[in-house]
This record gives structure tokens, sequence and C-alpha cells, in this order.
């Protein structure tokens, strides 16, 4: 292939891929290197996870492979969901987070809060306070930051939980539609996604 020159610094007609992010010189890392996503249209429920354990969102999750174990991964997830099961408060709170999962690393969940006491612990939760109302869906928007650590394939997906005090396990953690989802309620159904950016470290 055939190297144009402009002026005095720049070179056009470069295959794609000839120069990889660790060739780079030093200084030049936040560029974006690869974007996947998933987006779920679909609809799931489950009430696999009370009492503080947590279940996959079947169709929330990703694979990429980094290309420096130094490189910067952007997660960032739209979910929206719902919870009802009576009128006690616990009983329509609901958490969310990120796993992360790869050969050669630890595996495991992305910035939940510290261990207190019997406490559950999550990146972001849901309660409504005010009461349960089921024709709402609730958006919980999700951005973290990590590091890969690795230049296998890493796994990412969302995961849900009731938490220690959400009842017995009857609650149904909903994604895409409302709890009391029916032709005539009013109820909507609506999309998540989850969107991974690896960034030059």
């Amino acid at each position: 292939m055939a190297i144009t020159r402009l002026g005095t610094n720049s070179i056009t007609g470069l295959p794609d891929g000839i120069v990889s992010s660790a060739s780079l010189a030093s200084g030049v890392g936040g560029k974006v290197l690869q974007v996947v996503n998933a987006t779920k249209l679909d609809t799931f429920g489950s009430s696999a996870m009370a009492g503080g354990g947590f279940v996959d969102v079947t169709g929330l999750s990703v694979n990429i492979t980094p290309t420096s174990t130094s490189s910067k991964m952007l997660v960032q997830v739209s979910f929206n969901g719902s919870r009802f099961d009576g009128s006690s408060d616990y009983a329509i709170s609901f958490g969310i987070a990120i796993y992360k999962s790869a050969t050669g690393i630890t595996d495991g969940l992305l910035s939940i809060g510290d261990a207190a006491s019997n406490r559950s612990r999550t990146t972001s939760m849901y309660n409504n306070a005010g009461g349960s109302d089921g024709r709402n869906i609730n958006c919980i928007p999700l951005n973290i930051y990590d590091t890969a650590g690795t230049t296998n394939q890493i796994t990412y997906k969302v995961q849900l939980t009731q938490g220690f005090n959400s009842g017995s396990g009857t609650g149904i953690i909903h994604c895409n539609k409302t709890s009391q989802d029916s032709d005539n309620y009013g109820g909507m159904r609506a999309a998540s996604t989850i969107t991974v950016t690896e960034i030059a470290g």
C-alpha cells in the first residue's frame, strides 16, 4: 500500500491495526481502543437473590479481550427494573452490581460498599420509600472505572440482590417491565444496556 506524506509530520495510508496501543509512546493514555455493548429488550424476573445473594440478569453481560493489562475499562449500565410484593418498604428495594470474571484474576463484584455487620453490600440501590406502585419502572445508571488486570477475555455482567432485610424470597425483581405488568394497568416495557469501553492506560 502506498504511503503519502502530508507536510512534515503526518502520513496517510497506514492499514488499520498496524500500530498497536502497546507500541505507542508514553503519555498517550486515554485513547479509546474498543467498545462492546449488549442491549436487553426482553424481560427478566427472579426471586433467587433474597437474603443478600446475587443473581445474573440474563442478556446483560459482555465479553471483551483487553489489549493490555494496564487498560482502563469503563463499565456503563442503564438498568430498568421494578419490584413489588406488598406494602413494606423493604419489600420494594433491590440492589444492582457488576460482576467481573476472567482466567488469571480473582473474580468478584466491582465497587461495592464496605462490609458493616449484616448489612447487604451493593453498588447502587433502589428503594421506593413512598410506598409500593406496581406501575413504575425505575432506571438505575451505573458507571464503574476498572483496570483490566489481564489480557484474557473478561466477562462483565449485571447482577441483582434483594438484601438481607428484604423478606423470605417471595418478592420478584423484574427487568424491563413493571411488576403489575398488564394491558390495562398503564405499565410500559423498557430496554436495559451494558457498555464496556477499553481506554489506553
